[in-house]
């Protein structure tokens, strides 16, 4: 009797679900219709209308409050009203295009690559995707006028602001991501990255060519691969401590960009990271982090002036500065020159003849003894002082709580305090210790 009366309440619910999950409906001019976790987002009434759009997070329909889960495949396509949208943290994902020949989406119902979702919405100027702790992913293509995936996903709007409150990821299938940067046909002047955000995926915001500016706040730790790829109107990065990662080519091609800063958090720096930063001209510092540039880093920076090298690099490779013509000064913290193996093609012929090395305070020597350094033709002493993105490094303290990196003021490392003033590291930056 119970197990009949199981079946039949079973049955029951799954026909009242059944039938929900045929229901669409309208609030405020947006067409909704009721998924497996909760709604999906079927597009506006009224495609031509002007409209500012914030799509909520919840809805309630006939007494049963519902999520704001899913984007359909093509929730926006052809809706020329829509002037900016704001996607919600309860959005799980955008809906990749029907594949006629599968009806079973374990096997590829969707094709999560191809997407239609913001097709020729050509007045759209302005995108927030609202703060979230949970990872949105996007189709990295749009499908193009012949029904070929072939562009980005908001190919055919105008943004001129972005907003990114949480983690985006594109996901690539079975085509190059060349063809499918998400924002690169947009005008956007303005991106601004929220607390949420950890990394900046793989092309993200590459060829987006009208930004100028941008700061990367401190809770981004990784800037992925080609993420700002040919960004070629970007002039100035702001980059707070606490990114450890700059991927391969991550900035490559930013022919207008002047001005960048390395944190002393930065732990690596991938190949060909700022190739052709042709108007770079802020000074290069190397972090105590960092052990090993990868080849072609800086290649052809040709305004590059000066390089600081951290204590712990352990490895400059081939054409890292190559095409850097006018980089006169190199001053390393590297106090064994033989910790760190210069490739022999990492500098140019002209900085090798016409540029000084600065070295650590009697390391003069030993650098011109050694092959390779000693390519270098003048070498001298260091007497200035250290940068201060050299100072966020691990802190070793003693049970008094002093910390063990301590420098005198020519930048020299001592092993414990002397008399006179003292500079030591601490989670702070830099602070002066006056002995007696």
């Amino acid at each position: 009797m119970v197990r009949k009366l199981y079946c039949t309440l079973f049955l029951l619910f799954s026909i009242s679900y059944s039938c929900l999950g045929d229901v669409s409906f309208e609030v405020n001019g947006v067409l909704y219709s009721i998924n497996s976790t909760g709604l999906t987002v079927d597009g506006l009434k009224d495609k031509t209308t002007p409209v500012d759009l914030i799509i909520p997070e919840t809805i309630t329909y006939n007494t049963r409050t519902l999520k704001v889960t899913e984007l359909a495949y093509n929730a926006f396509e052809n809706c020329t009203g829509l002037i900016s949208i704001s996607i919600p943290a309860s959005i799980k994902k955008i809906i990749g295009e029907k594949d006629p020949w599968n009806s079973d989406d374990r096997y590829g119902k969707y094709n999560y690559d191809k997407c239609k979702c913001f097709k020729k919405c050509s007045n759209l100027k302005k995108v927030r995707f609202e703060d979230s702790e949970d990872e949105l992913q996007l189709p990295a293509m749009n499908i193009d006028y012949h029904g070929s995936p072939s562009y980005g996903l908001f190919h055919d709007a105008k943004i001129e602001e972005l907003y990114i409150g949480r983690n985006l990821s594109l996901y690539y299938k079975n085509f190059k991501s060349s063809l499918a940067d998400p924002f690169s046909a947009n005008p956007i002047k303005k991106v601004t990255i929220g607390k949420y955000v950890s990394y900046l995926d793989k092309y993200l915001l590459c060829g987006v060519k009208d930004l100028q500016r941008i700061h990367i706040p401190s809770n981004v730790k990784s800037i992925g691969s080609s993420t700002f790829y040919y960004c070629t109107g970007l002039r100035k990065v702001t980059i707070d401590e606490g990114l450890e990662n700059i991927g391969d080519n991550a900035f490559g091609g930013c022919t207008s960009l002047q001005e960048i800063n390395l944190p002393g958090s930065l732990k690596a720096i991938g190949y060909m990271a700022f190739w052709a930063c042709m108007e770079l001209s802020s000074q290069i510092i190397i972090s105590n982090n960092i052990e090993s540039i990868s080849g072609a880093t800086f290649l052809n920076c040709k305004k590059i002036t000066s390089v600081v090298i951290g204590e712990n690099l352990k490895q400059i490779s081939g054409k890292v500065f190559d095409g850097c013509d006018y980089l006169v000064e190199v001053i390393t913290f590297v106090r064994n020159p033989q910790q760190c193996i210069l490739d022999e093609i990492a500098f140019t012929s002209n900085t090798y003849a016409s540029g000084i090395l600065y070295v650590p305070q009697g390391c003069v020597d030993s650098y011109k003894s050694s092959k390779l350094w000693n390519n270098f033709f003048n070498i001298q002493e260091y007497h200035g002082s250290i940068p201060q993105e050299l100072s966020i490094s691990p802190i070793v303290s003693d049970e008094k709580g002093y910390t063990k990196r301590i420098y005198d003021m020519q930048g020299r490392r001592l092993e414990k305090f002397r008399k006179g003033v003292n500079l030591i590291l601490t989670t702070d930056g830099i602070k002066k210790i006056i002995v007696k």
